[in-house]
């Protein structure tokens, strides 16, 4: 996994520098929007490379453990599904009831790229027109991120085998690199000390819940 990311980082870097020069130019809309097109492709490669090179990272990673504000790494979250979701057509929806204040222990940075995974997965496998919803609450000594879609669900297959390194075979919700980015949640949560669940919803959809505990936590 080393040696692809590797390979990949100088074409990825080539395509998405290229595609900034372009956007320079004074182009008619319909190419300015391929040149826009090529970015948003080589970002979303950077985020996958992002995510292999975690997943090949003896012990997941050094960042060390820190206080983190609960609020502000939740609203950071709910920018980041808006944005997926305004350039896929949905609405994004938050509820949270975090207290102001709240702090936990966690490496950020990973579990930040965790629940944004989280929102990815639903983006991509939600026609447009639906929706997408992200809920932060605490629940039993824990932090939880709720993310549920109005997607086609996951299939018998797919509860059983999601989660799992590169797992792609759920013609339902089939997309480059699902397996990857849950495998990815699933570990940081773990390393966490919490979990990650995946279900269908009733009334439709899929839902990923991810928590992480708040052991260690305190509030301001």
């Amino acid at each position: 996994s080393a040696a692809l990311t590797h390979d990949l980082k100088t074409p990825r870097t080539v395509s998405s520098g290229l595609a900034e020069l372009l956007a320079e130019e004074d182009l008619p809309p319909a190419a300015r929007e391929s040149a826009e097109a090529i970015r948003r492709g080589a970002d979303r490669a950077g985020q996958y490379l992002a995510d292999l090179r975690a997943a090949a990272a003896p012990g997941g990673g050094q960042e060390p453990a820190a206080p983190v504000e609960a609020a502000g790494f939740a609203a950071g979250r709910a920018g980041v599904g808006r944005a997926l979701c305004a350039a896929a057509g949905l609405t994004f929806e938050m509820e949270t009831d975090l207290p102001a204040g709240l702090r936990f222990p966690a490496q950020e940075e990973r579990l930040a790229r965790a629940v944004d995974n989280l929102l990815d997965n639903a983006v991509r496998h939600t026609p447009a027109g639906g929706t997408v919803r992200l809920t932060t609450a605490l629940q039993d000594g824990a932090l939880v991120f709720r993310v549920r879609d109005s997607g086609p669900g996951f299939t018998p297959e797919a509860l059983r085998k999601a989660g799992r390194l590169l797992y792609t075979g759920d013609p339902a919700r089939h997309g480059p690199h699902q397996g990857l980015g849950l495998y990815l949640a699933r570990r940081v949560a773990e390393a966490h000390g919490g979990g990650l669940e995946l279900r269908n919803a009733g009334g439709g959809g899929a839902e990923a819940t991810l928590w992480v505990p708040l052991e260690g936590g305190e509030t301001a």
